[in-house]
């Protein structure tokens, strides 16, 4: 199943997007995705979302004192 993009995404903290975060911000100006992002872009941003979302969710386990 393709993952889609989210239309907006915050910046309230930058730092979770790590050395990407000026690519995401050139592909969401305005917190808004850029239409005319190439297939490249997609997937690159895709990317870096699996990558914060993976981070978040080892972050809440070591939080809760879950083992991995």
């Amino acid at each position: 199943m393709e993952m889609d993009l989210p239309q907006t995404i915050s910046f309230s903290n930058e730092t979770i997007y790590g050395a990407e975060i000026n690519f995401v911000k050139e592909c969401y100006p305005e917190g808004e995705l850029k239409n005319e992002l190439t297939a490249r872009e997609r997937q690159k941003v895709k990317i870096i979302l699996k990558e914060v979302a993976y981070a978040k969710f080892i972050e809440q386990q070591e939080n809760e004192g879950i083992d991995l």
